[in-house]
């Protein structure tokens, strides 16, 4: 998906959907732009950790040509800071909202579901959600991916270590025109390929 996002999709349209600009990214003469407060939404520095509830999912996945009239229809009707993991596994429209990642170390079964250490989690995404190269198999949910060669499994653990170092911030303040639960972000004037990431970037 990254690489059609970044090669197809107009950065206009990337940004409605809730993708962000991470400034570390941009070229050194779009930095200066921003520093001197020639600003357009969605750009700023990358927070690790915190979800970003601007995220439109499934209206990034809709933009797809690949799927269906009905299937677009269920992927926009999940809205910003909604994801359903298990709708192309299962078929069923549950949306749930995207949780943060800090504040998980000594937390036994990480997941709200339950089925175990974000191991599993991100394990899962990767290889059925984004396809990538290993192999996912949970029969609790009927659940058998197998894409060798196996890229996935090394990166666990020190991902789940990384994870688990990420503490939660103070809390911000609620900044007025801003939905409930969304992260304020500093701008720019322009869009760079490539710059442009899911993760959420605070003023």
């Amino acid at each position: 998906m990254h690489e059609v996002i970044g090669t197809s999709l107009r950065p206009t349209t990337a940004l409605s959907v809730g993708l962000k600009v991470d400034a570390d990214a941009l070229p050194a003469g779009v930095r200066a732009a921003l520093q001197a407060g020639t600003l357009a939404p969605g750009i700023g520095k990358r927070l690790d950790g915190w979800p970003n509830r601007d995220l439109d999912v499934g209206a990034i996945i809709a933009l797809s040509p690949a799927l269906t009239a009905s299937q677009k229809a269920v992927y926009n009707s999940w809205g910003p800071g909604m994801y359903d993991p298990r709708f192309n596994i299962d078929g069923k429209n549950m949306p749930v909202v995207i949780p943060p990642a800090f504040g998980l170390r000594h937390v036994k079964r990480e997941i709200y579901t339950g089925d175990g250490v974000v191991s599993y989690w991100n394990a899962y995404v990767a290889i059925t959600q984004m396809h990538g190269h290993g192999r996912f198999a949970d029969p609790r949910i009927g659940v058998d991916v197998s894409n060798p060669p196996d890229l996935v499994s090394a990166k666990l653990q020190p991902l789940r270590a990384y994870s688990a170092s990420r503490r939660r911030g103070p809390p911000r303040a609620s900044t007025p025109g801003r939905r409930s639960g969304g992260t304020p972000f500093s701008t720019a004037s322009r869009v760079v390929p490539g710059a442009i990431s899911a993760r959420p970037t605070p003023t």
